[in-house]
């Protein structure tokens, strides 16, 4: 997940459950929404809770405090857009998005908190270029943009959006930027040393970690695949905190990094029933007694699941939905 970010007065959190409330309450004024870019105002909780879910998935948001009151004025987003490699996705180029509360409008806060967030994008993240844009109906925003640094790159969205797009490279930004070369995060994609031809090992014996949170079952999962720990997945998967949602492309891109083999995707996922012959190896999405969904592991007729153990045959309680990849050597 993103690292908190300081600046002089502010302090840039990764959104969390918690934020909800605060983010709702922002994300359903119609007035402010009217000014952001790709921010139609939500008016229901229910279809904004599976925009913030999103969004906790996909680990993109900071909220934005005050660092001296604690005070909660708004939020960024850092998204990432990825791209293939050889060896494994890597982040290619973000999207920067920022709200803050109208009472901190021209307050000099926009600025700090996007300077940081640029910085982190660059030096965290290693993008090599970023955009960011305004509505045409709303040019205000072109100012706080082109301070940054950005400069105008198109028009953008037809008839129905259309909006002003700027860019910024991260040649530009070094060579603009003194202190650019200070990288102090712990965000760092890394280039994988595995590939599909050199996978971290074969895939013959399985074990399942002891004691461990059933909410980091993704990490869980391939911990038991690449015979790593979980805390050495996180650190590549860049999520590491139990109950923070693993988004399907995280799982991909570290199955990926640590070269192993996959089929399938979770947008064509193949439904679970008495019928169904499992692959020797697959990663399965449960159904808890609770109506939660978690992911575990099967591999040549057992069951590897942080919540019943190794098993042949599951409870009544826990059912599998489908399986999401087939794994191979």
């Amino acid at each position: 997940m993103y690292p908190i970010l300081e600046t002089e007065r502010l302090l840039l959190r990764p959104m969390g459950k918690s934020d909800f409330d605060t983010m709702f309450a922002m994300r359903s004024n119609k007035e402010w929404c009217a000014t952001m870019l790709a921010r139609p105002a939500q008016a229901k909780s229910d279809a904004y809770r599976i925009e913030f879910t999103h969004g906790l998935q996909n680990g993109t948001f900071f909220t934005v405090w005050l660092r001296e009151q604690d005070d909660f004025i708004g939020f960024v987003e850092v998204d990432k857009y990825w791209r293939g490699s050889k060896n494994a996705k890597v982040i290619d180029y973000a999207g920067l998005y920022c709200m803050l509360l109208p009472e901190y409008w021209g307050s000099g806060l926009e600025i700090e908190a996007l300077t940081k967030a640029i910085h982190f994008a660059f030096m965290g993240l290693n993008v090599n270029w970023l955009f960011a844009g305004h509505l045409v109906a709303n040019p205000a925003p072109a100012m706080v943009i082109t301070q940054l640094g950005l400069s105008h790159h198109s028009r953008c969205g037809g008839k129905n959006n259309p909006h002003e797009q700027y860019r910024y490279t991260r040649a530009d930004y070094l060579k603009n930027n003194a202190l650019a070369d200070e990288c102090v995060y712990d965000y760092n994609i890394k280039q994988s040393p595995y590939g599909h031809d050199n996978p971290i090992r074969v895939i013959d014996e399985i074990k399942i970690p002891e004691n461990v949170d059933v909410g980091l079952c993704g990490q869980s999962v391939i911990a038991m695949l690449t015979g790593l720990s979980i805390a050495e997945v996180a650190a590549v998967m860049h999520v590491g905190t139990p109950g923070q949602e693993v988004h399907p492309s995280y799982m991909e891109y570290t199955l990926d990094y640590y070269g192993i083999k996959r089929k399938g995707s979770w947008g064509k996922r193949i439904a679970i029933n008495k019928d169904t012959v499992l692959p020797d190896t697959c990663i399965l999405l449960m159904n808890a007694p609770e109506g939660w969904n978690y992911f575990s592991l099967y591999h040549k007729g057992k069951y590897f699941d942080l919540r019943v153990g190794i098993v042949e045959k599951l409870p009544d309680s826990i059912k599998p939905i489908s399986y999401v990849w087939e794994i191979y050597n």
